[in-house]
């Protein structure tokens, strides 16, 4: 949800030669998001005869006079009889008329905040000195922050090894989260080049029914926040069947959170974090062996399995509250990604746990108060 091609004018990678790299990293669904460019991968898949690659077309709206970040908008009209393919007005806007416009081209519209801490000055959340925890917005005229967008990129690619960078975001999306703000955590490559900047590290995996790439389940599975994100390990996690986005009922004050953690022999995951609201309420150690770098160089009982935890977590819950999972490792996967000290962590977007059964969740729209919600038994 967030890569550069020729018609970016940082970039120098056609538009045929991104769909390959994002191909042979096992991308199945991606959105070209062109500075103030509106591109379509479409001809080119044609051309590589994908037929299961999956796209929609996209822009990064990248800000200027006044300056307060860079935003994706997908899916968004393509207008080749307009300069730059109809790309918005990238100057004299505030963030809220920019998000309005946005929305306004269709309810299907996802605009997601890029690298909101991301320097030298292109994040919006510094742009606009705005503080998640308080809600508060210190910086830009008139105090331009708004919170109209869907999608937050938690992690960005040039954060990959910079893994004090990415926690700062994750803390401060929980911290939106628990304040009841509805947003979905993406990661993205951001890759403006072939070599060092990969498309796919990190990538958002989207759950989608029997594997579907079809657009409208896509982007309807992403705008509810069925997703988790990882440099590598694959991570799932459940409440009583019901996946990350949805709502849940606690019973006497806790849940049964099942987890499964797979990864291939050579990531190593070490722990395993379960948080409600900001707070880290559960750390468990992943015992295994240890990595396996050189296939063949250990007998297979002596390799770590790809099974690296399955379980079910009893996590208490005292209050109306998202619950998240993460997982990671301190061991760099240097032989997998050239030397540049990747860690390996997984994260899930929330599941909505409803604490004293009301039916109320700020994070949902009133008018759903009603919908029957799953209760979860906590002896089982």
């Amino acid at each position: 949800f967030h890569v550069h091609q020729s018609p970016s004018d940082d970039s120098e990678v056609p538009i045929e030669d991104r769909v390959a790299t994002l191909a042979a990293e096992g991308i199945d669904f991606a959105v070209p998001t062109d500075h103030n460019h509106v591109t379509d991968y479409a001809p080119a898949i044609a051309t590589h005869h994908f037929e299961d690659f999956g796209t929609v077309i996209g822009v990064e709206v990248t800000t200027w006079d006044p300056n307060f970040g860079h935003f994706n908008a997908f899916p968004y009209p393509r207008d080749e009889a307009r300069p730059r393919n109809g790309a918005p007005a990238f100057t004299g806007r505030t963030p809220a008329e920019l998000f309005a416009e946005l929305h306004a081209l269709g309810p299907d519209v996802l605009v997601q905040v890029n690298h909101p801490r991301l320097e030298p000055n292109i994040g919006f959340f510094d742009l606009t000195g705005f503080d998640p925890v308080t809600g508060q917005a210190t910086g830009g005229p008139g105090g331009m922050y708004d919170g109209g967008y869907d999608l937050l990129e938690v992690w960005n690619g040039y954060d990959l090894s910079r893994p004090t960078f990415v926690d700062r975001v994750f803390q401060e999306w929980l911290a939106l989260l628990e304040n009841g703000v509805r947003v979905v955590g993406t990661g993205n490559s951001d890759s403006h080049l072939v070599r060092y900047y990969w498309a796919g590290y990190p990538r958002t995996y989207v759950y989608a029914p029997d594997g579907a790439r079809d657009p409208a389940t896509i982007l309807t599975a992403l705008r509810a926040g069925r997703v988790f994100v990882t440099s590598g390990p694959f991570l799932e996690v459940s409440i009583a069947g019901s996946l990350p986005g949805d709502r849940v009922v606690a019973q006497g004050g806790e849940v049964l959170v099942d987890v499964v953690v797979r990864a291939p022999a050579y990531i190593d995951v070490a722990e395993l974090q379960v948080f409600v609201g900001r707070t880290l309420v559960t750390t468990l150690p992943i015992r295994h062996a240890a990595p396996v770098l050189q296939p063949g160089t250990v007998a297979a009982d002596e390799a770590p399995p790809i099974v690296r935890y399955q379980g079910q977590l009893r996590v208490p819950v005292d209050r109306d509250a998202p619950l998240v999972v993460r997982v990671r490792s301190d061991m760099p996967m240097d032989d997998f990604l050239g030397h540049r000290a990747v860690i390996p962590m997984a994260f899930t977007n929330p599941i909505f746990v409803d604490a004293d059964g009301d039916g109320l969740l700020r994070w949902f729209p009133a008018i759903d108060a009603g919908v029957p919600q799953p209760a979860i038994d906590a002896a089982a």
